[in-house]
């Protein structure tokens, strides 16, 4: 316990230039936003934590987020609602394993629309899958972010309904 309370410290004040780092840890493979992104809890409205949940309140948190998505023996995390445009943050997902944690969207929508307000969006650890957009390149992710860092991910069978971009489109 005093350990946990001098890390929350030191994470919150040690880094006092950059803000307080924010922490969540997704608790549920289902879809679903945010009751209140802006009360910096993640919270569907039924007590889990989302993926989709967990973006949104790192959306509008100050500083560094870190949304932890645990790896779910023989299931994957289900994109059923459509796009999130994110366009504010510092968000870093880090998974439990590219071949192993899977967001899948199963050719219902993209994943990310990343404005040029997002500071940061860091992938690591998982896979995308089934991503489509009908009308725009980028069936995985469509970007503006400056800095999109994507480590040990897996961009599998997203495409595109105009023929090119499927994985990821770069507009800046």
């Amino acid at each position: 316990m005093k350990f946990t309370l001098v890390l929350a410290i030191w994470a919150c004040f040690g880094f006092a230039h950059m803000g307080c780092l924010s922490a969540q840890v997704v608790t549920t493979t289902l879809d679903g936003v945010d009751s209140n992104p802006a009360d910096g809890v993640c919270d569907d409205g039924t007590g889990q934590c989302t993926l989709r949940a967990a973006l949104q309140t790192a959306a509008s948190a100050p500083g560094a987020s870190v949304i932890e998505l645990p790896e779910v023996p023989g299931a994957s995390y289900e994109w059923t609602m459509g796009e999130l445009y994110l366009n504010a943050g510092q968000i870093t997902v880090e998974g439990g394993g590219a071949r192993t944690t899977i967001i899948d969207a199963a050719g219902s929508s993209r994943f990310f629309d990343l404005g040029g307000g997002l500071v940061s969006f860091k992938l690591q650890d998982l896979e995308l899958r089934g991503g489509f957009d009908p009308n725009d390149p980028g069936g995985g992710i469509e970007t503006d972010c400056d800095d999109l860092t994507l480590t040990n991910v897996v961009i599998r069978d997203c495409a595109t309904g105009i023929g090119f971009g499927g994985g990821i489109h770069n507009r800046g």
